[in-house]
C-alpha cells in the first residue's frame, strides 16, 4: 500500500476514537521510512530507535509540530498494528504524548492507553510488546 492508503486506514480508526482521548490540531501523516528502491532511510530509523527506545513501534511523535506520523516500510506498518484496536490504542497512546507536551513519559502513555475502552479488544501480542 501506499503510504497516503496506509494513513487513511489510520485516519478512519482516528475518527471514530472518542474526542477526549484525541488533541486538537494534530495532524496524521506518513513518514516513509525507505527510498524508492526500498533501502531503509538510516537516519529516520535511528532518529526513531532514539526516540522510541525499541525501535520503530508503528508511530512514532514528531517533536517539530503537533503530528503523529505513521512509519511505512515498503508499503506496509508493523505487524502488531492489525486490528482495529491495535491502531485505535496506538493512537491514544501517541495522543497522550501530544498532550504531556515538552515533558512526555512513556509511562503516562501507557497508563492512559490501558485504560482506554479500545485496550481490552487489543490481540495478546499487542498487550505483550
Amino acid at each position: 500500500m501506499s503510504g497516503e492508503a496506509i494513513v487513511n486506514v489510520v485516519k478512519h480508526y482516528d475518527s471514530q476514537l472518542d474526542s477526549g482521548s484525541k488533541k486538537d490540531g494534530v495532524v496524521i501523516s506518513s513518514a516513509k521510512l525507505s527510498n524508492d528502491k526500498g533501502i531503509p532511510d538510516k537516519k529516520i530509523l535511528i532518529d526513531i530507535i532514539n526516540r522510541e527506545g525499541s525501535g520503530f513501534l508503528s508511530f512514532f511523535k514528531s517533536n517539530v509540530k503537533n503530528d503523529i506520523k505513521v512509519n511505512t516500510l515498503r508499503g506496509t506498518v508493523h505487524s502488531k498494528l492489525n486490528t482495529a484496536s491495535n491502531i485505535k490504542n496506538t493512537l491514544v497512546h501517541e495522543y497522550q504524548h501530544q498532550k504531556d507536551g515538552s515533558n512526555p513519559t512513556e509511562t503516562n502513555a501507557i497508563k492512559t492507553q490501558r485504560a482506554h475502552s479500545s485496550y481490552e479488544t487489543t490481540t495478546k501480542s499487542y498487550k505483550n510488546q
